[in-house]
């Protein structure tokens, strides 16, 4: 007894008490252990920290497309150890865990997490399916992060720590927008070797007051292929399929050296053609093998209460249609704007670029069964006089 006295005395509660006892009453701030009040502190603190962790996982969700998979199934696990800690159990808490981990996963594992489990599905206790389902999804997690280690160490050279490059990267292709097409169409056009302008060189009417000699010594000062006439390559890497229509060879006939004899013969044949010339009117009476015959059609053209029936020719072969500049007068037409054409002639002749205006006028069937309206070409004459041909 004596020594259990001399034990207690030397404690330092044994020293609190003796001290409380003399005086009045007083109350201690320490909590004793295993009090109430040091229970309710501790769940508060439990309760903080598995809100703490909750939040730690949602916060996976967005910056799920930021973090690399093998970090992402770290922290993962460490948080989902931590809450078990704290008695959020994946057996009694799966329900609510499952669809947070799920939505912490990036797309491309999602998709590959629904095909392996589609595959291994496994008929089983309800009570434990969304357990197990979470503990199979961990699982799965940690096979892709040691598949990609192992993908990332044959990608790497032996010994040198330099990876290979990939030799089949994806094409990528812009998708087409009009600002493109715009951008492409401006940079793919070609100004004109002899004078500058938005047009191709071997439609130039400059050249016609040029010899063969100037023609060529421009195409060499711009630098320009002496086969398409475009700049960037020289005549003999050229792949241009250009044929001149007076000796076949390669290069337009604005170029040929053979066009100085063409234009010396020239004069010649002309006084030939000249004595043995006779009149032709196309679509007269007058039957002749070399005629070519039309087809023409009466129609009414009719302009705001006025009305004429006229003669339409009918060419398959132009790319307009025209009206002759008297009838505009006496259907009182007005222009609606003008258009610049200069129109391609028959072997490869071109007419000089003459403005034309644009009318609407509206064209009736003789028994107006069939009317409509159509743009129509200003011009002083389209053809000459003809007859009938019954």
């Amino acid at each position: 007894m004596v020594e259990e006295s001399l034990t207690l005395a030397n404690t330092p509660t044994h020293g609190k008490l003796k001290k409380k006892k003399k005086g009045k009453r007083t109350f201690s701030d320490e909590t004793v252990p295993g009090c109430p009040a040091e229970e309710t502190a501790d769940k508060v603190k439990k309760d903080l920290l598995i809100e703490v962790y909750i939040r730690n996982l949602l916060a996976l969700v967005n910056s799920k497309t930021n973090i690399k998979l093998s970090d992402l199934y770290d922290k993962l696990g460490s948080y989902l150890r931590a809450l078990e800690t704290l008695g959020v159990t994946t057996s009694n808490y799966a329900a609510m865990l499952y669809p947070v981990v799920e939505s912490c996963l990036p797309v491309e594992i999602l998709k590959a997490w629904d095909r392996h489990r589609l595959n291994r599905e496994v008929k089983e206790d309800s009570i434990l399916t969304t357990e197990k389902v979470l503990e199979n999804l961990m699982s799965f997690l940690r096979h892709e992060v040691e598949g990609e280690e192992h993908r990332v160490l044959a990608e790497t050279a032996f010994g040198n720590g330099i990876k290979r490059k990939d030799t089949h990267k994806p094409v990528h292709k812009d998708e087409p927008t009009a600002a493109t097409l715009i951008a492409n169409s401006s940079a793919g056009e070609n100004n004109c070797v002899f004078c500058d302008r938005s047009h191709p060189s071997q439609e130039c009417r400059k050249i016609s007051n040029m010899n063969y000699d100037d023609r060529k010594k421009q195409v060499m000062l711009k630098r320009c292929c002496l086969v398409c006439l475009k700049p960037g390559h020289m005549a003999k890497k050229c792949h241009s399929n250009v044929r001149c229509l007076i000796c076949e060879r390669r290069h337009y006939a604005l170029l040929c050296p053979d066009l100085k004899k063409v234009i010396v013969l020239l004069p010649k044949r002309k006084v030939a053609d000249e004595e043995a010339k006779s009149t032709e009117i196309l679509l007269t009476n007058h039957s002749s093998e070399y005629e070519i015959y039309l087809k023409t059609i009466i129609v009414r053209l009719r302009h705001k209460g006025k009305e004429v029936c006229v003669r339409a020719l009918m060419d398959d072969g132009s790319h307009r249609s025209y009206i002759e500049k008297s009838l505009v007068a006496e259907l009182h037409l007005s222009p609606s704007g003008t258009q610049v054409l200069s129109q391609g002639l028959f072997g490869g002749g071109i007419s000089p670029a003459a403005e034309h205006g644009r009318f609407s006028v509206t064209v009736e069937s003789l028994d107006r069964k069939y009317s409509t309206s159509v743009a129509l070409l200003g011009q002083p004459k389209i053809c000459s006089s003809f007859t009938k041909n019954t």
